[in-house]
């Protein structure tokens, strides 16, 4: 194989299959950490309306963080400064701004 094919598209073959292996084993990394968590729900003894809730408030909290980012990298995007930050002070609350002019 080696002799009909030059040496870079070898090396970008065994790159290939080196990438897809390191996928394969992070898919299984997932799924034993998904089986590690339905047994830990199993011994936990929660109803299922805690669990609900509990799912509920993670999805909320990480939509949260998500949109709190992007609009970071927008308005870092833009130069504009129109993210601002609520700065606990000693006699109040200042609002304080950040970003580029």
């Amino acid at each position: 194989m080696g002799l009909v094919m030059d040496s870079d598209a070898v090396a970008q073959f065994r790159l290939l299959r080196v990438v897809r292996l390191l996928r394969l084993l992070k898919l299984a990394r997932i799924l034993r950490a998904s089986r590690i968590f339905r047994r830990w729900e199993n011994e936990v003894n929660l109803s299922y309306s805690v669990m609900s809730l509990i799912k509920f408030m993670v999805g909320v909290t990480t939509i949260a963080h998500w949109v709190r980012a992007a609009e970071c990298v927008c308005c870092s995007v833009a130069c504009e400064v129109c993210v601002t930050c609520v700065v606990a002070a000693s006699d109040g609350l200042h609002v304080a701004h950040r970003g580029g002019h």
